[in-house]
């Protein structure tokens, strides 16, 4: 037995628990846990990014049998290896660290003087803690085995502990009782797949990874940059364009560049990702600073036309962001939220007054706008009147078909019935 096993000391309270792991990215060991520490923090030795914060809480355990809960975590962890064994896995020893807790509570609730600490159990305590697992677990017998598992690491690691299990629990007659078969399960009884088809299937999957390989790290790299962005904070900025003109040339050059790699657009189940759409702004320069909008005021009136006077332009209206994108079923303060930088550009535009000599020819886009906002209106009032004469066709419908009803009933008149062989006759 080891120094530590002979004199029952404890490493010291100062000793980091994880010394001898391989740690995260930034972390180091003056910042883990020390073995004095009542809960340890076990996250800083996990390299799974989607694993949960697992700590071990050590005021679980009955305070006679803390010390050893704690040199047999540190044993599995990071302490020296007994022959035959090695350092197991964190969600490993956080996994059994439950049972152990359950196994030692138990053994803190009997009143056997024998029963204070490991070195002076028999076999009759193990064969009474089996006795005892039928009640929390009556028809699991596969956590009956995984609990009774657990017991034999006070003796497959006793040459770390101070107090440690006389025995090998395996060896006990009745050890197992009826789940002993259970301990002996062999393979699997489901068939094995046939080789000329597991074959096949693993080339297919071995070729997948190796044709997309590259693709699904780049997809994956960028979902990780919009994972932990909230609702309400703003996209950092990235750099998806080299685009220096306006908002509008700044996302065709984006679509143009997924046009022609053939991708499709970042979304889900059809629908464009809004937060990925509005970073593209970000690395576009400001746009246009001037406008054709010409100032207006509440209380000034158009100066007086004159009969050979040009066309008077009117003002170039642009709408606002809110009006302009609730055809894509979001809130003005929505827009605003995922699209700041556009809304920002069409509030300067809204507000911008027109350098002097400045043209105030409309562009083609506006003109655009213009048209298509007039054919809406159009459309519009078309539907309107459509949907009123149809009403007006029933009206007139029903009217005619109640006329007639009253017409009939007024007059008594019965109308002529054909019978064969009879010819016309009248009838009431």
């Amino acid at each position: 037995m080891t120094a530590l096993a002979r004199s029952g000391a404890l490493p010291g309270d100062e000793v980091f628990v994880p010394h001898d792991r391989p740690l995260r990215d930034g972390v180091a060991v003056g910042e883990t846990s020390q073995f004095g520490d009542d809960v340890w923090r076990l996250q800083p030795a996990i390299h799974k990014s989607s694993s949960r914060n697992l700590i071990l809480n050590f005021n679980r355990f009955p305070v006679r049998f803390r010390p050893v809960a704690k040199q047999l975590a540190y044993a599995m962890l990071s302490g020296p290896l007994p022959q035959g064994e090695k350092h197991c896995k964190v969600e490993g020893v956080r996994c059994a660290s439950t049972e152990l807790r359950r196994f030692l509570t138990w053994l803190d609730s009997q009143a056997e003087p024998r029963c204070q600490r490991l070195a002076t159990l028999t076999g009759a305590d193990p064969l009474a803690y089996q006795r005892h697992l039928v009640g929390p677990f009556p028809n699991a017998a596969t956590q009956r085995e995984t609990c009774r598992a657990k017991v034999r690491l006070f003796w497959r690691w006793r040459h770390n502990l101070s107090d440690w299990l006389p025995f090998c629990p395996i060896h006990i007659d009745g050890w197992g009782g009826p789940d002993a078969g259970a301990q002996r399960r062999g393979e699997n009884r489901t068939s094995r797949i046939p080789e000329q088809v597991l074959g096949p299937l693993l080339v297919r999957a071995l070729r997948f990874i190796d044709l997309f390989r590259p693709d699904i790290i780049a997809a994956d790299q960028q979902w990780r940059k919009t994972r932990f962005i909230g609702v309400y904070q703003r996209l950092p900025v990235r750099k998806f364009h080299r685009s220096t003109g306006t908002v509008h040339q700044a996302i065709s050059d984006h679509l143009e560049t997924y046009v022609t790699s053939g991708r499709p657009l970042p979304g889900w189940r059809g629908v464009p990702n809004r937060k990925v759409l509005s970073a593209v702004r970000s690395t576009a320069g400001p746009g246009p600073a001037t406008s054709s909008r010409t100032p207006s005021s509440p209380t000034a009136s158009p100066a007086p036309r004159r009969p050979h006077d040009p066309p008077r332009r009117l003002p170039l209206r642009i709408p606002s962001p809110g009006r302009h994108w609730k055809k894509f079923g979001m809130s003005n303060a929505t827009f605003r939220r995922h699209f700041p930088d556009i809304a920002q550009e069409i509030a300067a535009l809204r507000s911008a007054r027109p350098t002097p000599g400045a043209p105030s020819e409309p562009t083609r886009y506006h003109r655009l706008v213009a048209r298509n906002a007039k054919l809406k209106r159009r459309n519009r009032e078309f539907t309107e009147t459509l949907t009123l004469a149809a009403c007006h066709i029933q009206r007139v419908t029903l009217e005619n078909r109640k006329l007639r009803g009253e017409l009939k009933a007024a007059t008594g008149v019965a109308r002529l019935a054909s019978v064969p062989g009879l010819g016309h006759q009248y009838s009431r």
